[in-house]
């Protein structure tokens, strides 16, 4: 894709000071051409599907839209319409205020599902059904002027610009709090797979070491004098495969056992050799 120099650019906001502010700000851009400004969706279609207006390269679309006739309609459904009417003939920059939880006083239990939710809503708007190549939060006056300008120009350059500071806090935060509410994988005992909760699981563990046939095999035989050949601790394997049912491989033997917790790969102790 060829860079644009300038970019021309329109926007969609239902709020009328904010497209005030957009004119300004962008009007202090040198590198960015506003055509226009619409707080309705449907006069910023017609201007669209008007070939003879000055076409723009990009639409700024506030996700909190609502269209005041007909069924509601927010900016993603919107930016949806563009891309299902136009196809990728012009670059959508979904903006949004709603997305600041530290802004909410609430209860922490208020804010976690606030993040959760916003998360899911920041997914939601840069869906390849969007089209959209860039989410940028409005909520902080003194950056939102930088951000946008920075989204416009990595677009221009043929990039997606979506992890803006409070965006990107909400994203880490919304999956840093889904995996914390994971529940933990039920540990199992050696006694749930028929297996020998001393050898078995010292093999295992020889196994997750590292530790070659010859080396399991001498292990073996100093710890707890069990003698056993490379023949023999392949059948070992084998068997312990067959109770985990599984392939007989070492990689995957390994997998299974930590996942069923019958050994913890980050506090394994090789026995003393006797």
């Amino acid at each position: 894709m060829k860079p644009i120099e300038k970019p021309k650019v329109i926007i969609l906001d239902d709020e009328r000071f904010f497209l005030e502010y957009c004119k300004k700000s962008l009007s202090k851009e040198a590198k960015v051409n506003l055509l226009d400004t619409f707080l309705k969706e449907d006069e910023m279609f017609e201007y669209l599907e008007n070939e003879s207006n000055v076409q723009p390269d990009m639409i700024l679309l506030d996700m909190e839209y609502k269209r005041e006739r007909y069924k509601p309609m927010w900016g993603v459904d919107i930016a949806k319409e563009i891309k299902k009417k136009f196809g990728d003939r012009f670059k959508v920059i979904i903006i949004s205020s709603k997305y600041d939880y530290s802004r909410h006083d609430s209860s922490d239990e208020d804010k976690i599902n606030l993040i959760l939710k916003n998360s899911k809503a920041i997914a939601a708007a840069i869906h390849p059904e969007t089209g959209a190549k860039a989410f940028v939060s409005k909520n902080d006056d003194d950056v939102f002027g930088d951000d946008i300008n920075r989204a416009i120009r990595c677009i221009a350059r043929g990039e997606n610009y979506f992890f803006n500071a409070p965006i990107l806090q909400t994203v880490v935060d919304g999956f840093r709090k889904y995996v914390e509410e994971m529940p933990p994988p039920e540990k199992k005992s050696p006694e749930d797979f028929d297996l020998d909760p001393e050898k078995d699981i010292l093999h295992l563990q020889l196994i997750a070491a590292g530790k070659t046939n010859d080396e399991i095999s001498e292990i073996l035989l100093k710890s707890n004098g069990e003698p056993f050949t490379n023949k023999g601790i392949d059948a070992r394997q084998k068997e312990i495969a067959y109770k985990l049912k599984i392939p007989n491989y070492r990689e995957v033997i390994i997998t299974k056992a930590i996942k069923e917790g019958l050994i913890d790969p980050y506090s394994i102790e090789i026995p003393k050799m006797k």
